[in-house]
C-alpha cells in the first residue's frame, strides 16, 4: 500500500522529496553519486510526487531528442515501469530535478504513474543511512528509443539493468557449480 511519509511536515524540500534524503558518493564503484535515506522508513512510504508536466521532461519521438542534453538521454531517460502494467510504451522521461539513485535487483523504490503525476515509494522498510536504489529492470521497453540509441552504440537502463541482472545471475551460478 503507498502512503504519505508519516512525518507533520509534508511540504517539498528543495529536491522535491516528502522526506529527508541527502546525495554523497554511491557504495557502488564508480556509479557516481547516489540518494540516501536521512531516516527509517516503512515500506509504502511516498517519498517523491512529481507532475508529469512541470517535473518531467517528455520525450514522445525523435524530434524531441535533437533539443535535449545528450548526456541527459543517455543516462537518465526513462519509461513508465512496469508496475502501471505496461511492458512496452511510446513515451520517454527525464527528471528535471536528478534522482541520483542507482541500480539494484534488491530495490527499495519503485514508481507509478497515475493520471499526470510520478509517485516513488518504498517498496520495503528502510534505515537511516540505507542508499536508494530502484531496479532499472522495472523500465518498460520504447522500442523507438532503444533503435535510436543501439543506432549510437549504446542502450538503455532497462537493457542496463538486464545486463546487470544477468551478470549477478551467472555470478551466483558459478559461486554454486564452484561449492
Amino acid at each position: 500500500m503507498i502512503s504519505f511519509s508519516d512525518s507533520n511536515d509534508n511540504s517539498l524540500n528543495k529536491d522535491d522529496f516528502l522526506i529527508p534524503t541527502y546525495v554523497k558518493k554511491s557504495s557502488i564503484p564508480e556509479a557516481g553519486d547516489g540518494r540516501f535515506f536521512s531516516n527509517d522508513c516503512k515500506a509504502g512510504t511516498i517519498i517523491r510526487v512529481q507532475s508529469i508536466e512541470k517535473d518531467l521532461t517528455k520525450i514522445n519521438s525523435i524530434d524531441d531528442i535533437s533539443v535535449i542534453d545528450e548526456k541527459l538521454i543517455d543516462n537518465f531517460a526513462h519509461s513508465k515501469t512496469i508496475t502501471d502494467n505496461y511492458n512496452t510504451s511510446n513515451v520517454v522521461y527525464i527528471n528535471k530535478k536528478p534522482l541520483f539513485t542507482n541500480h539494484s535487483n534488491d530495490n527499495n523504490i519503485t514508481f507509478q504513474y497515475i493520471d499526470d503525476q510520478k509517485i516513488t515509494y518504498t517498496t520495503r522498510n528502510v534505515k537511516k543511512d540505507d542508499e536508494v536504489f530502484q531496479n532499472y529492470c522495472e523500465y518498460t521497453q520504447v522500442p523507438w528509443f532503444e533503435e535510436y540509441l543501439h543506432s549510437k552504440g549504446k542502450i538503455s537502463l532497462r537493457e542496463f539493468g538486464m545486463e546487470l541482472k544477468m551478470s549477478e545471475e551467472r555470478m551466483d551460478t558459478n559461486k554454486l557449480d564452484a561449492q
